[in-house]
């Protein structure tokens, strides 16, 4: 980048197609490029993208998704392999334009998961991290807007060019830091993920299983959810209608509440769909009836909430995410970026869950021996009362 403050670039709004033109002149010829997106997601089947932010090392650019068509050739550059890619907390980000334009990003440098690796606390907001690594204070005021309003308030425009101002000051210092360090290679290692489909799509069957209303339902109407779930995805690919227009998940959790009575309390239903329950019933019942496989008991075991965990398990993991918590501390690395929150989740309520993101990548080379072993037997810990302290050993 170019010496120049970032307080001196220019700002420039681009609302029409014409504009677009120069933007992706110059993105051809420029190897890095830093963005944030506005959107609307509330009650939205797909995100309604509003606004944006593009930073070069010649001006920032606001681009109009609403009003300037053509805006969609963006994500040619997103994709590009050339082209290094600024964000912070871009997760949600590359997750909009892979829905909207079916395109995963390439040579991607997220801050947030950066400065993870430099022991600050992850997620941490654009404000905490200017904060700790430029001293640089910010204020923001418009994280929940109408970015659909035109023109855009100034105090919004304000808004929006501070959440990429700083991201090429950003990347030079926490890149020069991450490299003095040893830790870039595993900042790479773990943003290379975001290069992944599997990174911004949602397992269906998950996301039905994973219903808090469920969590009190016997395992045999379970089972009846995963195979109706099953069905439905078979459906949406056979038609190319949405699975929650072919049946909704709320429909699909009323019929396993009552499918134990039987057909006939299918019909007396007031949301169930008469002409489906008339079509399908043999089926339903069939599926409902017919015993379980070993791989259904275990994809119900996984996926459904649990309503009580294992106080024992419970009480072990939480011991060993402390251990892990007190080592991250001191090796200056955030522990959520270690043992991300969803991982812990499963590792507290699955006695038998051994987190796989610990057997390979940086995680295998920054963990010792010692405490991937607590990890890996936690329900083996035993904690003895000594003279001179406390004794905590795996036992075989």
């Amino acid at each position: 980048m170019s010496s120049s403050s970032p307080s001196d670039l220019p700002v420039i709004l681009l609302d029409q197609p014409a504009q677009l033109e120069d933007l992706w002149r110059r993105l051809d010829r420029s190897d890095w490029f830093g963005f944030d997106t506005e959107f609307i997601g509330e009650r939205r089947d797909i995100p309604l993208i509003c606004l944006i932010q593009l930073i070069t090392d010649e001006a920032i650019y606001l681009i109009d998704p609403l009003h300037a068509t053509g805006w969609e050739r963006l994500g040619d550059y997103i994709a590009s392999e050339r082209i290094l890619k600024l964000t912070h907390a871009g997760e949600n980000d590359y997750r909009l334009i892979y829905q909207l334009l079916d395109i995963l990003p390439r040579n991607v440098f997220d801050l947030q998961v950066a400065v993870a690796f430099m022991g600050i606390r992850y997620p941490a907001s654009l404000s905490t991290i200017l904060s700790e690594v430029l001293d640089q204070p910010t204020s923001k005021g418009f994280t929940i807007a109408d970015w659909t309003i035109r023109p855009l308030p100034p105090k919004m425009v304000r808004y929006a060019v501070e959440d990429v101002k700083f991201l090429w000051q950003l990347y030079e210092v926490v890149r020069a830091k991450l490299e003095q360090s040893g830790r870039y290679a595993w900042a790479e290692d773990e943003m290379k993920q975001w290069e992944q489909e599997d990174m911004y799509t949602t397992d269906p069957l998950k996301k039905l299983l994973h219903q808090r209303a469920i969590a009190g339902f016997p395992e045999q109407e379970k089972i009846f959810m995963l195979r109706i779930g099953q069905w439905r995805m078979q459906e949406a690919e056979r038609t190319g209608e949405k699975e929650e227009a072919i049946l909704s998940s709320k429909q699909i959790v009323e019929i396993a509440r009552a499918i134990h009575s039987g057909a006939e309390a299918l019909f007396r239903s007031r949301i169930l769909p008469k002409a489906f329950i008339r079509r399908m019933a043999d089926q339903l019942m069939s599926w409902y009836q017919t015993p379980p496989t070993a791989e259904e008991l275990k994809l119900v075991y996984y996926y459904t909430p649990r309503e009580a965990v294992d106080p024992v398990n419970e009480a072990h993991a939480m011991l060993v995410y402390q251990i892990l918590q007190i080592y991250c501390m001191e090796e200056s690395i955030a522990v959520d970026m270690v043992m991300p929150p969803s991982e812990m989740k499963r590792y507290r309520m699955f006695s038998d869950y051994q987190a796989p993101v610990f057997d390979h990548g940086w995680r295998s080379e920054f963990l010792p021996l010692q405490v991937r072993s607590l990890l890996e037997n936690r329900l083996n810990i035993r904690l003895s009362v000594q003279a001179n302290g406390l004794l905590l050993t795996t036992a075989s």
